[in-house]
C-alpha cells in the first residue's frame, strides 16, 4: 500500500516538474518572439503553453500560470477571444492570479475587450 502511494507522489511530482518545464521553454519562445518581432517563437510559445496545459497538472498555480501565459501569447498574435478565454480560465484556477485579472480586464470598456465585464459576470468573476 504504501509502495502506491509513494509512486503517486513520485507521479505528480513529476508531471508538475514536466508541466515547469514546458512553462521555462513557452517563456523563452515568448520572450525571443518579442525580442525578434517574430510570431513564429509566440506561435511556438502557444504550443508549449498548451502541452504543459495537456499534462493535466493538478498545481492551481502552475495551472493558472500557463493558462494567463498563453493569454498573453494570444493577445500578442491577435487572437483576443482566445486571450480572453484562457485568462478567465486562469482565474477560475486560481483568483489571486494578478496576471491573469490583468489580461480579462484590459481594461473593461477598452476596444480590445468590449465585452470584458460581461464575461466576468458569465464566470462569476467580480470586476472590482
Amino acid at each position: 500500500m504504501a509502495g502506491g502511494t509513494c509512486n503517486k507522489v513520485r507521479a505528480a511530482t513529476l508531471a508538475s516538474a514536466l508541466v515547469a518545464a514546458a512553462q521555462n521553454q513557452g517563456n523563452d519562445a515568448l520572450k525571443r518572439g518579442l525580442q525578434v518581432k517574430k510570431t513564429f517563437y509566440l506561435r511556438e510559445a502557444l504550443g508549449l503553453y498548451t502541452r504543459g496545459l495537456d499534462l493535466k497538472c493538478r498545481n492551481a498555480a502552475l495551472v493558472s500560470a500557463l493558462f494567463s501565459n498563453r493569454a498573453q501569447a494570444h493577445l500578442l498574435l491577435g487572437n483576443n477571444r482566445s486571450a480572453l478565454d484562457d485568462a478567465l480560465t486562469a482565474l477560475r484556477a486560481d483568483a489571486a492570479n494578478v496576471k491573469a485579472r490583468w489580461l480579462s480586464r484590459l481594461p473593461g470598456g477598452s476596444p480590445v475587450w468590449p465585452n470584458a465585464c460581461g464575461a466576468c459576470r458569465r464566470c462569476r468573476l467580480s470586476c472590482e
